[in-house]
């Protein structure tokens, strides 16, 4: 659920930017940014969290304030607070990743672990990418809002099941660790502080304004770095990038993801603002990106296993 709604937005962002009272071209751009930034800032730190207070705990939680923050999206009056209720559904949808992963590790042994952790990253690819093509296929029948109305009932019943289904296996051995307030006070806010800049600047053209909130954020997350290797529990720790393997993976996920996520975003406002198909048939032209995505995950996995991850990479 939180992988299709990163994605579910992209092709109704431009009737909500037509249609919602007083939504800028800006605030489109941020209603996608907003989600996903919290939900990457916040990923370690929920971790942590759940390693503290219970992992099911974290995850039924994670539930809870994604459906109350998809009930607040579809009701809200103007761009300004859909974006502030997208920051609540990425919060929420942090929660869920932060600690999906790590019930899994809980619950199976280690000889059906890496099988399990497979299935369940296979599945939420294809939730992100179907999100594409359901967002489309919404928006035209029923209205923007229904994408995030449709949130409502799977998320509380998720809810209830997570509750009274999921027990803690965990044992919660990192209470000593603490977290880490430092990092979290420079991390989330440098990064947020960059990408607004940098969108407000694309927008509005580059001035003192755009350059001092851009300056700021690349501070921040200078300090970020320096403190890390300062804190002894710190939020990330950086020597893994050290480990060359563990560098060139997150290198190639990086610049894949901005691949895809421009490609996804451009081919959205292309069908719709340039062409001037409705969200329904760019849905449906969605839908061979989207297989395809969901065809080779299983593929790559096979491929890597046998010949090794490298060659793929």
């Amino acid at each position: 659920m939180s992988f299709l709604d990163s994605n579910i937005v992209v092709l109704a962002l431009p009737t909500i930017v037509r249609e919602l009272p007083g939504t800028s071209a800006f605030d489109g751009v941020w209603i996608i940014l907003g989600y996903s930034i919290v939900a990457a800032v916040m990923l370690l730190t929920l971790g942590r969290f759940g390693d503290i207070f219970g992992r099911v705990k974290m995850y039924n939680l994670g539930f809870a304030v994604f459906t109350v923050g998809s009930a607040l999206c579809g009701v809200s009056p103007n761009g300004a607070t859909l974006v502030g209720f997208r920051i609540v559904q990425g919060l929420g949808s942090a929660l869920i990743f932060a600690n999906n992963n790590a019930i899994l590790t809980d619950a199976f042994p280690s000889n059906e672990r890496g099988r399990a952790i497979g299935v369940n990253q296979v599945v939420g690819i294809m939730g992100s990418v179907v999100g594409l093509t359901i967002g489309g296929v919404l928006t035209q029948t029923l209205g923007w809002r229904s994408i995030f109305w449709i949130n409502i009932p799977v998320g509380g019943f998720s809810t209830v099941w997570a509750y009274f289904r999921l027990r803690e296996l965990s044992v919660q051995a990192h209470i000593r660790e603490g977290v880490d307030v430092l990092g979290n006070l420079l991390f989330a806010p440098g990064v947020g502080f960059v990408l607004y800049g940098l969108t407000f600047g694309a927008f509005s053209g580059w001035g003192v304004y755009e350059a001092v909130i851009t300056g700021i954020g690349l501070i921040l997350i200078v300090l970020f770095v320096y403190a890390q290797t300062r804190i002894v529990y710190p939020m990330m720790d950086l020597r893994l990038f050290k480990n060359r393997v563990f560098s060139s993976g997150i290198i190639s996920n990086l610049f894949s993801s901005i691949a895809r996520g421009g490609v996804t975003l451009n081919l959205s406002i292309f069908f719709q603002g340039v062409l001037l198909y409705d969200a329904y048939k760019a849905g449906i032209l969605m839908l061979p990106y989207s297989l395809a995505f969901v065809a080779a995950g299983p593929l790559s996995g096979y491929l890597s296993d046998k010949y090794g991850p490298t060659r793929f990479v």
